[in-house]
């Protein structure tokens, strides 16, 4: 599995200059048992102003106050240990407020798991992620259910006003780039 980040600048970025407001505040809790991808996941969206809560295990995640907080929870599928990402995300919609979304991951394309949780309205996202996407889909869970919660019919982000949120949160965060590179 490959993660790609694109490189960090050489001058720092503070939240005023340049953290989407889409995801800024934004409390996350994201279940990684893999340290280098949970490490990058964690700095991508931290410099874009989430408030990360990372966890190595499911067990970890289920067990801290914070989950019942979120407003979104991320976990990779296959874990290291006993529970699944899926029985996690499960888990955890019992924890966290109606509106929070349920993210799962994964390399593995073909696992059965995956029918079963798009029936449960979680999103799926395959890996390799790019860190753009993983933005746009945080903030389209944020457009999307403002207050209320938010159950796709078919767990797929790519329903026609899903994508178009999406697009334009993506345009939106292209736009703040290109404005970040010309300081």
């Amino acid at each position: 599995m490959t993660t790609i980040l694109p490189p960090f600048p050489d001058r720092p970025i503070h939240d005023s200059q340049y953290a989407p407001s889409g995801i800024r505040d934004m409390r996350i809790a994201l279940v990684e048992d893999d340290r280098m991808v949970r490490e990058a996941m964690v700095d991508w969206l931290s410099v874009h102003g989430a408030d990360i809560a990372p966890f190595a295990s499911a067990e970890a995640a289920l067990a801290d106050p914070r989950l019942a907080r979120a407003d979104a929870a991320i976990s990779d599928l296959d874990l290291c240990g006993g529970m699944s990402g899926l029985e996690f995300l499960r888990q955890a919609r019992a924890t966290m407020p109606p509106s929070a979304a349920a993210i799962l991951m994964t390399g593995n394309h073909l696992s059965p798991s995956l029918d079963e949780a798009r029936q449960e309205s979680m999103l799926v996202l395959l890996k390799p992620i790019r860190p753009y996407a993983l933005l746009g889909v945080l903030r389209t869970c944020r457009i999307d259910r403002p207050g209320e919660a938010w159950r796709p019919a078919d767990g797929n982000v790519a329903t026609a006003q899903g994508a178009r949120q999406a697009a334009d949160a993506l345009k939106e965060t292209a736009r703040e780039l290109r404005r970040f590179k010309s300081m």
